[in-house]
């Protein structure tokens, strides 16, 4: 576990370095994910950062507060699907994993590799598939 200056340090240093980041909360994300997505995409864009939210999920059956906090956000974020990510990824991109850092609990799995960095932002603990 790193503080929280380290933490903000890499951070800042990985934005400063990327053109694109693209932020992936767990799969069938709660509000502690979704929360932790937004306040990235916040951080993101204060950076001047162009940023993607990955929700994978049909937001339909998300539960439902978490389904009124993706409609209300929508129109401020760039909520994307992991199909989306070739089209978008550059060199320069940054994935973001909030709230996880399992490789089998994010869509994003098979586009690990493409990203020459990877921050992960999480508070579970870490096994043999922490990425």
């Amino acid at each position: 576990m790193q503080d929280s200056r380290t933490i903000k340090e890499c951070l800042d240093k990985l934005l400063s370095e990327s053109d694109r980041v693209f932020i992936v909360p767990h799969n069938r994300p709660d509000m502690d994910a979704l929360g932790s997505a937004i306040g990235m995409a916040l951080i993101c864009k204060k950076n001047k950062k162009r940023c993607f939210i990955v929700i994978d999920d049909n937001i339909e059956k998300l539960e439902s507060a978490t389904r009124k906090v993706i409609e209300e956000v929508s129109g401020e974020f760039d909520i994307i699907k992991a199909i989306d990510i070739p089209n978008l990824i550059t060199d320069n991109s940054l994935m973001v994993a909030v709230d996880v850092n399992k490789d089998y609990l994010i869509s994003t799995k098979k586009y690990l590799d493409d990203f020459r960095n990877v921050f992960v932002l999480d508070h579970h603990k870490t096994d043999e598939h922490t990425i």
